[in-house]
């Protein structure tokens, strides 16, 4: 099964996934040639195999695959900030999420990197929907004035509370 970043800029996080599980299949999507160009050259420096499309999350069916068949998504959505969300934050992840959710696998789970105010609104977005929700969430410093929200969205257990209930990330002690 192929882990994605369906905006995937220079490759950061799919490169730093091939370090560590290089036997995986990645793929990146962008709306900025230039970035999948350069995720092309990182990758070729680090010997990983990345494939690269041209698509807009921010719309339905255009990231080129088949429906629920990505099993990891893992992506740092624009915040507004080193590059702006078309729209706003609000606008641009509610156009988002159907398109993550469409590719992505009943079974699969998807990992956000976002800040405090991007993780806010994806929360509140997340309460309303039906099938998928935040199952772990953790807070760590990226910069001095920067606090960088790691979010795990999976599907949702019908029986549990899942914006409350956050579990621990399977590196984690108890």
């Amino acid at each position: 099964m192929p882990s994605q970043d369906p905006m995937c800029g220079k490759g950061t996080l799919l490169l730093e996934a091939a370090i560590w599980w290089p036997e995986a299949r990645y793929v990146g999507c962008d709306t900025d040639e230039a970035q999948l160009e350069a995720c092309q050259q990182n990758a070729a420096y680090i010997g990983a195999e990345v494939a690269t499309h041209l698509a807009d999350v921010s719309n339905l069916n255009s990231l080129p695959f088949a429906n629920q068949s990505i099993d990891k998504l893992m992506t740092a959505p624009p915040w507004d900030r080193q590059f702006e969300a078309s729209g706003g934050l609000r606008s641009f992840y509610r156009a988002m999420l159907p398109e993550l959710f469409r590719v992505l696998r009943s079974d699969g789970s998807m990992a956000l990197l976002l800040n405090m105010e991007a993780a806010k609104i994806m929360r509140e977005l997340l309460t309303q929907e039906k099938t998928w929700g935040v199952a772990v969430e953790r807070r760590f410093d990226i910069t001095h004035h920067t606090v960088g929200v790691l979010m795990l969205i999976q599907p949702k257990d019908p029986g549990s509370n899942f914006e409350t209930e956050y579990s621990l990330l399977p590196w984690e002690d108890e």
